[in-house]
């Protein structure tokens, strides 16, 4: 058994070398391949490193987070919402099931199940375009430009780079998040 872990840890190593070499550093994929590192760590019984890797991966799912939820296939935010569910389940199962775990990661654990629930109702519900148009009419122009960009965003992020390169990707994605934070609502928001 000892032997297969030892394999599925080179080839979680080379999945992450491939990620680095295809995605983004903030692509859904590559979270997805730091909480597979982090099943093989815990299989190992390397608590720190999985609990490292799952804190990596849940950072670049928080970052994606407000623009995947503001896509208006509910199926699509529900399913990446999924995803990361199953990387807090695994924070969370890692931190209370490690022998050496510390006050403050116990309480960061206990938080992510609160913020899990949340997550679920923010996903099904959706953002509210439709009534923050509503309540500040006088800021129509800006709020469609803050959900659309959110929406181009979101999906860029979940599709990855196509036919762009690497590098021209991550600075389309830049200048779009650079654009959405400037935003008069971007600027509330953030």
């Amino acid at each position: 058994m000892l032997f297969r872990s030892h394999d599925a840890q080179t080839a979680s190593e080379e999945a992450l070398q491939q990620d680095d070499a295809c995605l983004s550093s903030i692509h859904p994929d590559r979270a997805l391949t730091l909480r597979t590192r982090a099943y093989v760590n815990l299989s190992l019984g390397n608590w720190l490193e999985a609990n490292q890797e799952l804190e990596k991966a849940i950072a670049i799912e928080n970052r994606i987070l407000p623009f995947v939820l503001s896509i208006s296939s509910r199926s699509t935010r529900l399913g990446y919402v999924h995803s990361i569910g199953e990387t807090l389940d695994a924070y969370i199962a890692c931190t209370l099931t490690q022998p050496s775990a510390s006050i403050g990661s116990l309480t960061k654990a206990c938080a992510w199940i609160s913020c899990r629930k949340a997550l679920w109702f923010e996903a099904c519900a959706g953002f509210g375009e439709s009534s923050v148009l509503e309540r500040y009419p006088e800021l129509t122009d800006s709020i469609r430009r803050f959900f659309q960009l959110s929406r181009q965003i979101g999906a860029k992020f979940l599709t990855g780079p196509t036919t762009d390169n690497l590098s021209s990707f991550q600075e389309m994605l830049d200048n779009w998040c650079v654009q959405w934070e400037n935003s008069q609502i971007g600027r509330a928001h953030v």
